[in-house]
């Protein structure tokens, strides 16, 4: 009798895990699609939820275009900009044609955890533990893995703006599954700390180290000389060690101060063009 018990709870098992990947069409069993949540006659919007290295419980709106097969952007908010105050990159994107998944970044909204400071951060390098300003980055290529668990999805490409666009450079340079790197607003680091292991560290963590490996994939920065936030001779100087092929940008028009701003639209949509459908 128990040995009947076992049986049936076991074909209980591998019938809902086959119902799973048959239902969302996904393979990657490290992340799943928690409930949609809004569809109409164009697009569907899931919650979804996938791992990290350090398996911690990453968080998404996933955009999902009404068509066979389609391209995806993975979008990465500002500082504490939730996915849910992000949404609109996800109706602007889809719009346009091409799926998205926002995230929740560490420590924001339904992402949950305690983000290092920078010198915690150089501590943990310092004794060869994980380094959050990378594993932010690294989560990014868990992104690609899970995306890639799904039907009709093509090619991958990852937007930042401000601080997610320093992840989405990392990132870029650390995966060349990803095919397409648009940054807004956003820089990497100036400068020495005339200590070679605080160097070594700035150089691990920092965008200009990676920026170069993303040739020849595409890069896009836009950036407006209003910014008082991240100045925009920052961003110049980290576009100077991006390979091409390579676009900055620069906003002169008064709604443009830091961040995404509507006189930029034309330039995403132009940039995806070329990258997933010009090819």
């Amino acid at each position: 009798m128990k040995k009947i018990v076992i049986v049936i709870f076991a074909l209980i098992v591998i019938i809902g895990i086959s119902f799973f990947v048959f239902r969302h069409g996904n393979n990657n069993l490290t992340g799943h699609v928690i409930e949609e949540i809004e569809r109409n006659d164009s697009y569907s919007i899931s919650k979804v939820v996938f791992n990290s290295d350090d398996n911690k419980e990453i968080y998404g709106l996933f955009f999902t275009p009404l068509k066979n097969k389609f391209d995806v952007i993975i979008v990465l908010p500002a500082a504490a900009g939730t996915k849910e105050s992000r949404r609109f990159y996800g109706e602007i994107l889809v719009e346009m044609g091409y799926g998205s998944l926002v995230l929740d970044q560490r420590g924001i909204g339904e992402t949950d955890g305690y983000v290092n400071s920078i010198k915690e951060d150089f501590d943990a390098f310092s004794k060869k533990g994980n380094v959050h300003q990378f594993l932010m980055a690294r989560d990014v290529v868990k992104a690609v893995d899970f995306l890639q668990g799904f039907k009709g999805i093509d090619e991958i490409g990852v937007f930042g703006e401000s601080m997610g666009g320093r992840y989405a450079i990392i990132a870029g340079g650390l995966d060349d599954r990803v095919k397409s790197i648009i940054v807004i607003s956003s820089a990497g680091y100036r400068g020495s700390l005339g200590n070679k292991e605080a160097d070594e560290f700035i150089m691990y963590i920092n965008p200009n180290s990676h920026i170069r490996k993303i040739a020849p994939r595409r890069l896009l920065m836009l950036h407006s000389i209003n910014d008082k936030v991240i100045p925009i001779a920052d961003a110049r100087y980290t576009f100077s060690f991006a390979f091409e092929p390579k676009t900055f940008i620069e906003f002169n028009e008064t709604e443009c101060l830091h961040g995404y701003c509507e006189p930029m639209r034309d330039y995403i949509e132009k940039e995806l063009k070329k990258t997933f459908e010009d090819n």
